[in-house]
């Protein structure tokens, strides 16, 4: 090989490199366009997001009250993680303006004796990276895109969050 040839094979890598600076920052110009109008979808849909939320609180005040909600926070605490909460819904994330329930997306939305709600989110086997704490419906609304929002009130007035918690806290391993 000649220096002609390095300095070649240089240029052919410089400009390959140009070429997926450019596409990256044509593919950041979509995604910021796609959020922002996420954005204004989610600020329009504001008073939906609200009821929605107020139905979930109100959801989880009652539940909190429950003989079962008091037995499920005795067996979470045998669960490392976990020790005065139980996780009642898992998703895509629902931290965005878009909804993403891209593979590896993946969020829970735990609930706490005083009837606050957690959110955390993260990215396939990586540890949490987005944790949010909801005190109000105004919190959820604030925090939480509509589709997630929407899901998880369907979810729950379906009794569907009841099947999921019962398949997390009272199915054991050994039974697969």
């Amino acid at each position: 090989m000649e220096l002609k040839d390095l300095e070649e094979s240089l240029g052919k890598k410089e400009t390959a490199l140009q070429h997926e600076e450019l596409r990256e920052k044509a593919h950041e110009k979509r995604e910021r366009a796609i959020n922002q109008k996420a954005g204004r979808r989610e600020h329009g849909l504001r008073s939906e997001k609200l009821k929605l939320a107020e139905q979930i609180f109100g959801w989880a005040a009652e539940f909190t009250q429950t003989r079962a909600y008091k037995r499920l926070l005795k067996i979470a605490k045998e669960y490392p993680h976990m020790r005065d909460y139980i996780e009642i819904h898992a998703d895509g994330w629902g931290h965005e303006a878009k909804y993403t329930d891209d593979n590896g997306c993946w969020s829970y939305i735990s609930l706490y004796p005083n009837g606050s709600l957690a959110y955390e989110a993260g990215y396939k086997w990586m540890g949490v990276h987005n944790r949010l704490a909801f005190n109000s419906p105004k919190d959820l609304t604030d925090k939480l895109n509509h589709a997630y929002l929407t899901k998880l009130a369907a979810e729950i007035k379906s009794g569907k969050t009841y099947d999921w918690i019962k398949e997390q806290y009272c199915t054991d391993d050994d039974d697969d």
